[in-house]
Order: C-alpha cells, then structure tokens, then sequence
C-alpha cells in the first residue's frame, strides 16, 4: 500500500469560505491512496465529503444560510424548529443525490488515464480495460467551527475505483494515473518494498514457539469476484531490515467460501521459523506485506495498548501526560445524587399485573427522571466509561474479573511500572491498579450495611458536543440489589487477595467489604428488592411501572464470590454455599446465552482450584462444561477461513463475534490441561484479531500497521484527533450494516427535492439490499452503525487484554517509543481507508 499526502484540509466553509474552496480544489493533485491488488488490478481510493459539500452549500446558499440559525440552537442545547432542522438535512441529502457524481465518473474506463514514466519519448497514455466504483463511510465527518454545513451528514465517504490495467505490472513498472478529478497517483511497482493489503499478517507479532504460524492471500472485486492468484505459488518470509529470504513455501487453497469474503482465500505457512526478528512476507511478482515480529515477547506491544485501553476509559480523573497524549480534564466528578432504578437496570420490568413492558423507550431513564432524588448526595466517582457513554454498570465487574483472571493465569508476565499509569511506582503490578480502579467506583457506592449499587447513570445517553470533561450532566446510584452486590463481593475479594503479597492493609479493607457485601446478598428470607414507580410517557401519559429482582439472581455471580472468599478468609461459610446453591445453580445455567460469556471463571476456578472441600464430581461437570466451550471453538476455527471461531448459527452480539471472546475458553483449556492444541488455537485467536482477517485490519485501536479508525467513541469523536484513542476494541462484524445501506451505499432522497432513493454502488449491488459478502459491509460509523462499532470494556476490551495478557511472555517491559507514542496524522493511518 502506498499512502500519498491528502492534498485537501479539513474544508472551511464559512462566510468567505467558497472562494477558498476553488481554490484548494483546483490545486488538490494527489489520489487519497492506492494499492496493488494484483499484477492485473489496482484500487484507488478517495474522500469526496469536502467538495461534494461545497457544490451542495453552492447550489443552496440562501437556504442554508436561513437554516443555520437551528443548528446553532442545537449546539446551544436549545429546542429548536425540528421541521426547519430536516428541512436542512434533507437539503443536504438532495444535494448529494444531484451532485455527488463520483461514483458514475469512477465507472469509466475513459475518466482515467495511465502515462507511462518510463519511455524517452512521448509517452504512452492508455486507459484501464474496466473501472468498477465502489463507496464505504470512513468514520465520523469532523465538520470545521463555522462551516453552515455542519451537521448535515455525520460521516465521511470514501470513493474506490478498481481499475483493470492494459497490461501487467512487473518490477520496475512505472506511471502516472490521472484522474477525470485532475488527482493523480504515480505507480511505481516493486514486489520487494510495495505493500499490499491483500497479503494478510498478524501486524504484532507471532510468539516464536508458536507450533502454527499463518499468513493469508486474498482480494475481491465488486462485480467480478474474488481475485485470481492461482498463478503465485510460492512465498517468502524475509528480513525486515535487509530482505534477506529467512524461508520459502508454498502458497496453497484455504477456503472457497465466497459468501464470507468473496474471496478464495490462500494460506502461507511458515511454522517452522522461530528465530526472533523483525520480518515479513514477500511473494514474488505481487508485493510484499506489513512487518511483524516473531518473539518470545511478540504479544507485549498489544497487551500494553489494549490494557491501557482502560485507562483511557477511566471515569472521575484528569488524563494527561507523561501517561498520554490523548488527554482531557477530570469528567464527572462527585456529588452523585439517590433514585429507585434498580441494580443494574435493563428491560425486566411489568405492570401491575404482572405483563412485561417492552413499549416505553429508555425505560431506565424514565425511571431515573420520576425517581430523582437530589437531596441525597453522594462521594462516588470513578470506574469506566463505554463507548459513547458515560454511565458506569456492574457488568464492568465482568471486565474486572478478566483483569485480574488475566493476572492470575499468567503472574511473571506483570509488573510495576509496566503500563505508565498514575499507579505506576507504587509495588503493586499495573495490571492489578487498573482493576481496582475500576472497581473504585463501587467501594465508595457500598452502604455501611453491605449494599452496592449496580449503576451510576444520568437522564439520557449523552447530549452535550465535546469531550466528557464538559459534561455537566447530574448522575444518579441505582439502588443496591443482591446481583449487583454479589458481583460487588466477587470482585472485592478477588482483588483483597491479589494485593495481599502488595500492601496487606488494602488487602484486609477489601476484603472486609467483600464480606459485607456478600452477607448483604445472602441475608435471609424475602429480601428481594422490588420497585413501583409512576413514570410520565410522551402521548401516554402516566404508566406504573413494578420490578422486583428473582430470587435466583445473584447464583451466578454468587459462585465466584464464595469462591474467591473462602480462599481468602478459609471461611466454612462460604464453602457450604458453595455446595448447597452456587455449583449446582451454575452448573446448570452455565451454558444459557449470554451466561458463558461472561460467568467462566467461577467454573474455571471450581474445577482448577484444589483444597475447596466440593464433589469431585462437581469440579469433574465444570471442567467439562469448559473443555466443551473450548473444543465447540477450536472446531468452528479450524472451519472458519481465517480460522476465526465464528458460529453462524448463533448470536453475534455483545462481543460474541470477536475472536478474542471465544479464545477465553481456549486459554482456560490450555491452563486445565497443558495441551498444546488449545494454546495453539488462542494464538490463531491473537492472529485473527490482529490482522489476519478479510479487512486486514487489526480489531483493537493503535495496534499494528493498519487499525480500525472509526469507533463509537465520545472522546474520539471530539477530541480533534483523527487517530482514535488506543486501545479500543468495537464489536467487529456481526450483522449487516442497516445504515450503511439506508445512508452510505444509497441516499434515500426527501420529500422536499428528490423522490426516489439513489444507489451508489455498481450493479448488481444497486439495490436495497446488496448481496454484498459479509466481511466487505464493514461501515464504521458510530451513529448510523453502532452494532458493528460501539464497544463496551467488559465485552469487547477485556476480552483482548486476557487473551495478549495470557500469551505474554515472562518479564515483558515497554520500550520508551512505545510510552511516548503520539497520534498518528491521516496519512499514517492505514486504517482510515481500507481494502474493500
């Protein structure tokens, strides 16, 4: 891949703004990017959204300038004419129905031309056998202060052109294509130095003893299909500094499997190298892939970034240097205030008699609004955010027990100092800080009788443009139930033990008020929390509204708890509610969705631990019921192309369509048995999630060569930064794009101009809904794709932190580039337009 400099600024459109435009656009020379995608094919690709914005605010200026006056009222958090507001979108999207015709141009053969740079004379000018268009949004449209279009669409677009080339490139091939645009692109191909995004590598690194080391080859063409490489048959792995050819193998058939990527996917296997190095792969006539390492310490690099991940998340502090360059001021710090949502919230509440309600739209905030309580005000602060979120759950303490599970699995790969955060210097590994952190927020919620709440939320997801230091949102504590204090109690103790070799005093105080909690969930007879509430409903008036927790809610959570308690008080107590309730409770219930994605470690834990005085036959079904987790895995992964463990029966939601999430059950297999296989299918996990994929994209923010960009992320969002904060993992695909195709690949047209919808991709794709193949509808946009691009800490980030963490070698550090790393601008980032 070759990333030539973007010739166009972020557009200014203001008063005197169009004058400017011309300008710019007159001078603007340089194609966005471009890739070899085989010796017959190349692929270039650019952002339109600045001039196809200056053509629409050109042939409705008046308009626009009157209606600009309700955008303002937006950004003033004022209640503006909602008619006047769609009127001015809809301007917008007829605009870019009428003028946007990038992606009619871009279907020519005759809009482009290729002059060759090579000849002595007159140089030869010919045009590609086909041009095929092809669109994807990029992420959010960072509109300029000023511009009077601000608002009107929320994301930017990237255009393609494959182009089919008069003849084939070899070494030393050389030209210049010009577009009908006046953008040019000079090609200069060179098998031995020109990346190309087709060859797909695990962008961080292959730990060296690695018994499986995979490289992948594949490419697709919208219209044609997937990309000939039949005649490529051998590979090379060469040195990253000298290209010194290390190893050489056969390029063979992985997959024919074109609904998943349209591709027939190859495979490189360069198992037997071991030898530590900066390398990558070379295949010869086609080009070359991005850098890897091959290392003990292969993984360090990206469990530093998606640990700290966390840290960028933290709620209630200042982040700030030396510990990142993403940084912002302390968001929402105390008071925070009493209301009667329950625990953790959710959608489980009835009418008076007993029917569920499923109409009433953010339910938990309508209960939040009718219950406030502002004369009770509490110090709570703390914990993580999610996504474009600001609210702070007790799922976290999934992501908690990750955290630490991740230490306990793995104790010699973590240290003091090893993840530059606040915390850093004090004995105690990073690793470990971070977790408590997290759970801060919970011991300051916990009540002097053993209560924690579940939730600290405010009135609505947020509204406010900017970053969250500048929320001023009220937040409010859900009331305590014996779920979210159970969880509370599990993870309290976990960590009371972990710091017991660090600072026994902390150690004790935690653990003391895991005991508290716990004996608040289990305290006897009908204690259950229930609620009755009377909420206002637009158009409906008022509605009574009753929840009252289940009796069994606390089980699961429960088994982690008494056994993390017993182990760190000996405590009989604990040990006969283990046998009379948790075990039996969790065993059965286990396997139910969602429970085994976020309840494995109270069985890892039961069937691992020795000394806890349970039925072997118990610890025999928990083990079990894991190794059957673990081997449903390895299976779908040794299926799956990419050899992603991915299920097409099942759900893909809330993080089950990551690899890193089924990898969990392959690291806990490895550490209940020893077998190599299962370690072996937890680094093809690491492979996937880190570059081996259809996208070639790593699927954690910051890491590798070429990263996700566009993530439903408050700060990323307004931070200014085009580079993302690190550290970020979105859910990756697991549905097809309804708003890609409602707003990217088609516009619907208004009823103020145009009708009738248009498509902008090329036939057969120009219908409602593409037969596109699932691994090329990746549209990341937060507000018109969140499925596919929001992200929360305990289903998509911790995740990632357990499987590096696990894998990670011995005494890992970072190097000082690593901890003074600095965003990357929009040239560098490979990963804000990608391959198709």
């Amino acid at each position: 891949m070759n990333a030539l400099p973007r010739a166009l600024a972020i557009l200014l459109l203001g008063t005197a703004g169009l004058s400017a435009v011309a300008e710019v656009s007159a001078s603007a020379s340089t194609v966005d990017r471009w890739w070899v995608l085989s010796p017959q094919w190349l692929v270039l690709a650019n952002d339109y959204r600045d001039e196809t914005d200056a053509r629409i605010y050109a042939a409705n200026r008046p308009a626009f300038d009157a209606l600009l006056a309700e955008q303002e009222k937006l950004e003033r958090s004022e209640t503006p004419n909602w008619t006047a507001v769609k009127r001015r979108k809809s301007l917008w999207v007829d605009g870019a129905i009428s003028l946007g015709d990038q992606h009619l141009w871009m279907r020519d053969p005759q809009s482009f031309r290729l002059r060759d740079l090579k000849t002595n004379g007159t140089p030869a000018i010919r045009t590609p056998l086909q041009a095929i268009s092809w669109v994807n949004a990029l992420g959010d449209r960072p509109y300029a202060p000023g511009s009077p279009l601000r608002g009107c669409t929320d994301y930017e677009a990237g255009h393609y052109a494959f182009l089919q080339l008069p003849a084939a490139l070899t070494n030393g091939s050389a030209f210049r294509v010009e577009q009908k645009d006046g953008r040019v692109a000079e090609i200069r191909f060179d098998d031995a130095t020109g990346v190309t995004p087709v060859i797909k590598v695990n962008q961080a690194g292959y730990v060296a003893d690695a018994s499986r080391k995979f490289a992948y080859l594949g490419g697709w063409i919208p219209t044609v299909g997937p990309v000939d490489y039949r005649s490529f048959k051998t590979f090379e792995v060469c040195r990253e500094s000298t290209g010194e050819r290390v190893f050489s193998g056969t390029i063979s058939v992985r997959s024919t499997n074109l609904l998943y990527a349209g591709e027939i996917l190859h495979e490189m296997d360069f198992s037997p190298v071991r030898a530590e190095g900066l390398y990558h792969i070379r295949i010869p006539g086609l080009g070359r892939s991005w850098p890897f390492l091959i290392a003990s310490q292969a993984l360090g690099e990206a469990f530093y970034v998606a640990a700290r991940g966390f840290y960028h998340q933290r709620c209630g502090c200042r982040l700030e240097q030396p510990y990142t360059a993403w940084t912002r001021g302390r968001c929402h710090p105390p008071p925070v205030y009493a209301c009667s949502l329950p625990g953790n919230g959710g959608n489980i509440w009835t009418d008076p008699e007993g029917r569920k309600v499923t109409d009433i739209r953010g339910i938990d905030f309508e209960v939040i609004k009718a219950t406030a309580d502002r004369s009770k005000a509490y110090d709570i602060w703390g914990g993580w955010h999610d996504a474009a979120d600001y609210d702070r759950r007790a799922s976290h303490h999934f992501a908690a027990w990750d955290l630490m599970g991740t230490y306990e699995l793995n104790p010699s790969a973590f240290s003091d100092g090893q993840l530059n955060i606040p915390e850093s210097g004090n004995g105690i590994p990073d690793l470990l800080d971070e977790a408590v952190y997290g759970l801060s927020v919970w011991k300051r919620a916990q009540r002097p009788d053993g209560g924690v709440s579940g939730r600290v939320e405010t009135l609505h997801h947020p509204q406010h443009r900017g970053m969250p230091d500048r929320d001023g949102d009220p937040f409010f504590k859900s009331l305590e139930t014996r779920e979210s204090t159970m969880a509370y109690a599990a993870s309290a103790a976990q960590a009371g033990w972990l710091l017991r070799p660090f600072d026994r005093e902390a150690s004790e105080e935690w653990v003391d008020s895991a005991r508290r909690a716990y004996a608040w969930a289990m305290r006897p007879g009908d204690a259950s929390v229930s609620v009755v509430v009377t909420v206002r409903v637009e158009r409906a008036g008022s509605r009574v509204l009753q929840w009252k927790e289940p009796k069994e809610a606390p089980y699961l959570t429960g088994l982690h708890a008494a056994l993390q308690l017993y182990r760190a008080t000996s405590n009989a107590t604990y040990q006969a509610d283990l046998a009379s309730t948790f075990i039996p409770y969790a065993l059965r219930y286990f396997d139910s969705y969602p429970n085994y994605l976020f309840h494995s470690w109270g069985l890892f834990e039961l069937a691992s631990w020795p000394g806890l005085g349970v039925p072997d036959k118990d610890r025999q079904l928990a083990r079990e019921r894991l190794l059957a987790r673990a081997d449903e895995a390895v299976r779908l992964q040794e299926q799956a192309p990419y050899r992603h463990p991915w299920d097409p029966a099942k759900s893909r939601r809330w993080g089950a369509a990551l690899a890193a999430t089924q990898g969990r059950y392959c690291l806990l297999a490895w550490k209940l048995t020893g077998e190599e296989r299962y370690r072996s299918a937890a680094q093809l996990c690491a492979d996937f999630h880190l570059g081996c994929n259809a996208l070639g994209l790593c699927q954690t923010t910051g890491l590798g060569s070429a990263y996700v960009c566009a993530v439903q992320d408050a700060e990323s969002r307004e931070d200014g930064l085009l580079d993302p904060v690190p550290g970020i993992t979105p859910y990756g695909i697991i549905s097809v794009p309804a708003g890609a195709r409602d707003t990217v690949y088609s516009l619907p047209g208004t009823r103020f101009g145009i009708s009738r919808p248009a498509y902008f991709l090329p036939p057969p794709y120009d219908v409602p809904n593409p037969p596109i193949p699932l691994w090329r509808q990746y549209g990341p946009n937060g507000r018109h794709d969140p499925l596919n691009n929001e992200f929360t800490v305990q289903e998509t980030m911790s995740p990632a932190v357990l499987l590096f963490g696990a894998l990670l070698g011995e005494g890992w550090l970072p190097p000082a580039a690593l901890k003074s790393r600095h965003p990357r601008s929009r040239d560098d980032l490979n990963g804000y337009f990608w391959l198709p």
